[in-house]
Order: structure tokens, then sequence, then C-alpha cells
């Protein structure tokens, strides 16, 4: 007797929903937890991912509102990072089942155990945000970001975003309960009544950043993770600005080096007079074109000449400037794997090169002895910082 009113009951849940008549073969079962089952099965030579719910709660009316709401809500999302949901099926071996696009790949965890490359990881977080952008402009709350929920396909390491078991928007009233998983949910999930929205999914982005990037975006992880949603990014994009700002620093912070460089290689007398300036290129170590200005003049009258206190102002300058960006680049910067000490050593030639094609014949001795000098005063200065590098370099060539 009970079984006709729970198949009665269904079937009222369900009305209207179940379009096309499909016919699975060659189910493989697939590990999952809860009260969901999950099976990958052929139809027509295409394979899909069925999402049903196991036997012993198939007749429970509360899972089987939780199915009808998650495939509603997986129905109107139509993007490309986001697993498709086609319709619901009525399955002998799945039973009544979502049925969802078939992603060939591994979930984000495995996917980083690969050690994939920093290009690799900043576009796969990139599609990340782009995914939950849209659902959020959809008005859908994920609830459960986690790595395990982010596939990313075999080809073209494209992600899909997946589970929308625990989403939630404003148009349903029911079935609104605390859930989520431990390490990247927002605390607002964990309370008896949860009041989520587009901050609960950025919390759990915070969280995801320090596994694809453990050694940048120290600070937007933690706005991220605020505690209270107000002191969070309150929007995808918010996120994204500030992602993309602390991703070009370094550039940046390169482009101040050399324009300080160009200043200093640029400070003339300040009583030589106006005279007519030709510009002239000079190409110098590590092919980096100078505008060098000279005098119409192959030399240059006495009275003209910069003193030796420009040049050694403008050398010190210049080297300190190169150790400031460059160690700061190194602590910022993981994909910065390379010798320190090597890398200081270059750029600071590069820089006395520089000047010593500009200065006066008789200053040049003169340069090349305050360099070295110069050098041996910064590495005492940075000592601190240069462990610092050394140590962040060793982490990262292991």
């Amino acid at each position: 007797m009970n079984a006709p009113q729970d198949t009665t009951s269904s079937d009222f849940i369900f009305n209207g929903e179940a379009n096309e008549s499909w016919n699975f073969t060659d189910h493989k079962e697939i590990a999952s937890r809860g009260f969901n089952v999950l099976f990958s099965a052929t139809h027509k030579g295409c394979r899909y991912l069925l999402k049903g719910l196991k036997p012993e709660y198939r007749n429970a009316e509360i899972y089987q509102l939780q199915m009808l709401k998650e495939y509603r809500l997986g129905k109107s999302l139509k993007h490309e990072h986001i697993c498709q949901t086609y319709s619901i099926a009525e399955d002998a071996i799945a039973g009544r089942c979502i049925v969802m696009e078939y992603v060939e790949g591994c979930n984000l965890k495995q996917w980083l155990e690969q050690k994939p490359a920093a290009a690799l990881r900043h576009k796969v977080f990139g599609e990340i945000l782009s995914a939950l952008d849209y659902c959020h402009k959809k008005q859908i709350t994920h609830c459960d970001i986690k790595p395990s929920n982010i596939m990313v396909t075999s080809s073209g390491n494209d992600v899909k975003l997946i589970d929308f078991g625990l989403s939630d928007n404003d148009n349903y009233l029911l079935l609104k309960q605390a859930g989520g998983t431990k390490g990247y949910m927002a605390p607002e999930q964990e309370q008896s009544k949860p009041t989520t929205d587009a901050r609960t999914d950025i919390y759990a982005l915070g969280c995801l950043m320090g596994e694809l990037f453990p050694h940048r975006y120290f600070l937007l992880r933690r706005r991220c993770r605020q505690t209270d949603p107000r002191r969070r990014p309150q929007s995808v994009m918010e996120v994204k600005r500030e992602y993309t700002l602390w991703r070009i620093m370094p550039l940046l912070l390169a482009g101040v080096a050399v324009a300080a460089v160009a200043l200093a290689l640029g400070i003339q007398h300040p009583t030589a007079p106006a005279e007519k300036i030709v510009t002239t290129q000079v190409v110098v170590h590590d092919t980096i074109p100078v505008i060098q200005e000279a005098t119409d003049t192959e030399k240059v009258a006495t009275d003209q000449t910069p003193s030796y206190g420009d040049l050694e102002q403008a050398l010190w300058r210049g080297l300190e400037e190169i150790y400031r960006t460059e160690t700061e680049h190194c602590l910022s910067t993981e994909t910065y794997s390379y010798d320190i000490e090597s890398e200081l050593r270059r750029r600071c030639t590069m820089v006395v090169n520089n000047l010593m094609a500009t200065a006066p014949s008789q200053f040049r001795v003169m340069i090349q002895k305050d360099a070295a000098a110069f050098e041996t005063k910064l590495n005492a200065t940075y000592r601190e910082s240069l462990y610092e590098c050394r140590l962040a370099i060793a982490k990262r060539n292991r």
C-alpha cells in the first residue's frame, strides 16, 4: 500500500520535468558520499553523468525536493565553465536522476598534485572567477566551492564547476540548511539559519587561492577570509580587480626601477649651459637600449663636464634601486627561482656599464671602484632580505 503512495508523491514532485526519452547503457558507478549515487552512462553514443539518490533515500520527499532544486538551478545555468545540466530521467539502474554533462578529467586537488605551471594555475583561477561571477549574476550562490567541486578537463585544462547540491537563491524559501565543507565554509554557513550570498563563495575563493598560489596574494586571501562578510570583497569582480593588480605588481615595480635608473643617468651639472642635444642609441649589456645625451662635438669642455659627485650619486641610486626592487620581486613572485646573487650582479653590472658609457673617461676607474664598494655596502644592508630570498628560492626549486 505504501509503495504506490510514494510513487505517486514522487511523480507529483517531478511532474513535467522529464521531457526526453533516455535509454542509457554501459553504466559505471562513480564513488560518491552522502545521499547521492553517481553513474557514467552512454546514450546514443554520448557519455553522460547520472546523479540520483541511493535506494534508501529515493522515497523520502525531502531528498526528492532537494534533487529537484539542484536540477532547476543547474538547468538555469549556461556557461562554458559550468557543468551543463540536461534533464531529469528515469533509469533502470540509477533510478530517477539528473542527466548532466560528463567531464573527462580530474578535480582541482588532483590537478594541483601534478604541479602545473604558474601560467596554467592563473588560467584556471580566471575561469573559476568567470563561472562564479556568472552564477552570482543569476542570483545563485554555490555554497560549496572547494577543490573536489572544480573539475579540470584532460584536454585543454578547462574548468568545469560542478555539484550545485547546496546551492541557493532567493526563490527558494525552504531547504535552506547549514552546510558546506570544513576548511572552505564561511562562518555564516555554520549558523542554524544560514544567510548566504556572493560573499559566502568569496570566502571559499580565499581558501582556494591559498592552494593555487601558496606564496602569493597574502593580503587578498586574508581579505576574502574575513569573519565579517562586510569586510570581504563584495563581488567576484572586486576580487578579480585586486588579483589582477597584485599579479602585475612586479611588472610595475620593474617599470619604476627602469624609470628611476633612466632618471639617474640623465642627471646633468646644474650650472651646465643649455646647448643643442643630439640623441644617439648606445646598446649595452642585456640588450637594453639606453638613450645617451651628447653634444655635437666629441669633446666636452672641462667647465661643462658633470661633476663626479653627480655621477657618484646616480650610481648609488641606481644600484640601491636594483637591490630594493629585485629582493621585493623575489619575495612576491612565485616564479622567481634563479640565483638572487647572480641576478643582482648581472643587473648591477648593467647599471655600471650604462653609466660608464655616458661618463667622461677620467671618471671611469673611479666609477668601477665605487661600484664595488657600494655593492658591498648594499649586501650588508639587505642581508636579511637576501637570506629570505635564498630560503624562498630553495623552497620553490625543490
